[in-house]
């Protein structure tokens, strides 16, 4: 048939565990330039050729946080939506549907990081706004998805109450508890562990942390796409407290990854999509983005 089943063991599967780790390696290996930064407004949105080569990251940066943003939150909204967008005719299920609105939420709070940057508020606000989206849309699933499905409930109270206190903290400037800079790396290394974990161990993972078996290839193609975007998110906190504009270029690299995975692997064919033409988009954006940051 022409049913393209994701790899669980052989070769596919050990080159996304190398791909990843190497992908997150890098990240951390990058030159601290603290004296980088990306203007708090950019005189505009207009990106402008250097040479020919990219794009000035200060205006790249509210470019890919709209673009994001928009994304996560199509996603977040309709996971039924988000599919027919990517000419998808499947059927999404409650399952898919559920990883599809935390892949959403993930990708919505990186669009809310960039945008608040770009904006000036900086990162601590960034940070807040963005975990306040976060809690919103796990108070909603706590309300629908979880026991609908009949997922665990206490793994996602915890992610809500960490999140809360993170977001307050974080805002009012760690009121005396901790640095905000702490706090956010704390956050983004939980993230990086649950997201590595999802990826790598997937079914494993998400029924005896979480409850929730997987029963198709889809919604295996959906859970590991949660792991995917919370190391993406994740990433982008750890590499900003280093390098800003690299900050951003990681966040591109790893769109490449993740694109260029579901070409290679077949995800398209498996998600009954005509052609891989979406994701080969999303490639060629993500080649230009990181090109852009990593030159500048």
């Amino acid at each position: 048939g022409t049913k393209m089943h994701l790899q669980e063991k052989g070769t596919g599967s050990k080159m996304r565990i190398v791909a990843l780790l190497a992908l997150v390696a890098a990240a951390h290996a990058l030159p601290a330039h603290p004296v980088v930064s990306l203007p708090a407004r950019s005189a505009g949105t207009k990106m402008h050729l250097r040479g020919g080569a990219g794009a000035d990251p200060a205006q790249l940066l509210p470019f890919t946080g709209g673009l994001f943003a928009a994304q996560g939150a199509l996603s977040t909204a309709s996971p039924h939506a988000t599919m027919k967008a990517y000419m998808s005719d499947i059927e999404v299920d409650d399952k898919t549907a559920f990883c599809l609105t935390i892949y959403g939420v993930n990708v919505l709070q990186l669009g809310i990081l960039m945008l608040s940057v770009h904006l000036g508020e900086g990162i601590e606000k960034g940070t807040a706004y963005a975990l306040a989206a976060a809690v919103l849309v796990l108070l909603k699933e706590l309300n629908g998805s979880v026991p609908k499905i009949g997922m665990k409930a206490a793994p996602f109270w915890m992610w809500t109450a960490v999140a809360t206190a993170t977001a307050v903290l974080v805002y009012k400037g760690g009121m005396g508890i901790a640095e905000p800079d702490t706090l956010i790396n704390v956050w983004s290394a939980m993230l990086i562990v649950n997201g590595a974990a999802t990826i790598l161990l997937g079914e494993k993972f998400t029924s005896q942390g979480y409850g929730m078996t997987i029963d198709n290839d889809v919604q295996k193609w959906a859970v590991r796409l949660c792991g995917q975007s919370q190391v993406q998110l994740a990433l982008y906190w750890q590499v900003y407290r280093k390098n800003p504009v690299q900050a951003l270029g990681a966040v591109w690299a790893f769109a490449i990854y993740i694109a260029g995975q579901m070409i290679v692997e077949g995800d398209w064919k498996t998600l009954r999509m005509p052609n891989a033409v979406p994701h080969m988009v999303w490639v060629a954006l993500g080649v230009f983005g990181a090109y852009s940051c990593f030159t500048a």
